[in-house]
């Protein structure tokens, strides 16, 4: 949040500067014996244009510093975006530019409207496609785990319980343990998907559940040579079998 809340004011204080120096370049470049009633109407204009590009800049560079899987994903379409963003503000800009140096005059004005709402439109309909294309390249492989523990906190859970029996005294019970849950890290890391298609398979949702269970369980036990560790490392084993069978449903997807 930190990184987002600086970029965030740092393109602000940009804008802010941009709009000063295009105010202070128009008042220098056209005297003010001179100008015509769009005068300040084109300098606002070319002020809004600016603020497109500086706020296309900011979701872009602010979306790389958010954690949210959402984010990353409009993330991975953010320089199109951008790039559209800036063409139309060129291509806008040059227009204005160009009905400037023209005669004045109703058809001047009518052109320089027409060919305003046709770049405005062709953007709009292209920034559509380009986020429809983002939503649909993303069906089903969205990395956001709502309610259910991703595989990655698996791995993150399992690998904090291993370094806590590591602390514990020898034993041949507590090493077994330690080596099946390295080995059940192990498999969820390589073969599960780190997609939601898993957060609605029933499968998934036991696996989660046994393997909370499990490491709950070791936690609580104090004794190696106890029933329930015992008992937990058979669970632990069956966990790493699942884990294959769910991987196989997957890639079968």
């Amino acid at each position: 949040m930190k990184s987002e809340h600086s970029i965030t004011l740092s393109v602000v204080a940009g804008f802010v500067l941009s709009a000063l120096i295009i105010v202070a370049m128009a008042m220098v470049i056209v005297p003010s014996g001179v100008r015509t009633d769009l005068f300040w109407p084109r300098v606002l204009w070319t002020i809004f244009l600016s603020g497109l590009v500086w706020g296309a800049s900011a979701s872009y560079f602010t979306l790389s510093a958010r954690r949210k899987a959402k984010h990353r994903e409009t993330g991975g379409i953010a320089p199109s975006l951008m790039l559209v963003i800036i063409i139309y503000a060129v291509l806008s800009f040059a227009t204005m530019l160009l009905q400037a140096a023209m005669p004045p005059g109703e058809a001047a004005s009518r052109t320089h409207l027409f060919i305003q709402l046709g770049l405005a439109g062709a953007s709009a309909l292209v920034l559509v496609f380009l986020n429809l294309a983002r939503s649909h390249a993303g069906l089903g492989v969205q990395t956001s785990f709502e309610g259910i523990a991703s595989p990655a906190d698996l791995c993150d859970l399992l690998s904090a319980e291993e370094s806590r029996l590591a602390a514990q005294s020898e034993h041949e019970n507590w090493t077994r343990c330690m080596k099946s849950l390295k080995s059940l890290r192990e498999t969820i890391r390589y073969s599960l998907p780190q997609t939601t298609i898993l957060a609605d398979d029933a499968l998934y949702r036991t696996l989660v559940h046994g393997i909370q269970t499990s490491c709950q369980t070791l936690h609580e036990s104090t004794d190696p040579t106890s029933d329930a560790v015992v008992n937990c490392i058979g669970s632990i084993d069956s966990l790493k079998t699942e884990t294959k069978t769910l991987s196989s449903k997957a890639i079968r997807r």
